[in-house]
């Protein structure tokens, strides 16, 4: 690794496996409000899939495609919460690692298919704040 932590051949992993449920909450919204709704949640049966890639404007992003009814259901539920999401249509998917641009040759960019890889269920959900601080909830 270098200097900044980052592998000599570009890649860099994520720091925390997840998967978002939403993302674009403001600094305006009480915890109590998503406290709330994560208060109803059961713990999250996940089926993580294909692994396949997709671009960022700073990296590309490995990442395993992740099935799971629940998730649509919780995205749903918290989507209700005022929130400045720009992403219209929730993809879940669980992040490998995000790897500088350029450093994916076509060929590794191709998905790889096959059969589910990993069935699991997650007890724990993290609310990362705007502000960039964290609350972690059992379920």
């Amino acid at each position: 690794m270098d200097e900044n932590g980052e592998e000599k051949n570009g890649r860099q992993s994520a720091d925390e496996a997840h998967v978002t449920l939403l993302y674009g909450y403001t600094d305006t919204l009480p915890d109590k409000d998503v406290e709330e709704i994560i208060s109803k949640f059961e713990p999250i049966e996940i089926t993580l899939r294909k692994i396949s890639t997709f671009d960022k404007d700073d990296c590309d992003v490995l990442k395993f495609d992740v099935e799971g009814d629940e998730l649509f259901n919780y995205n749903k539920l918290l989507s209700e919460l005022p929130n400045e999401t720009d992403f219209p249509n929730y993809h879940p998917h669980l992040t490998i690692a995000f790897v500088k641009k350029g450093k994916l040759t076509p060929e590794m960019k191709k998905d790889l298919t096959g059969d589910d890889i990993l069935v699991v269920t997650s007890n724990k959900v993290v609310y990362s704040k705007p502000d960039g601080s964290k609350k972690e909830y059992n379920l």
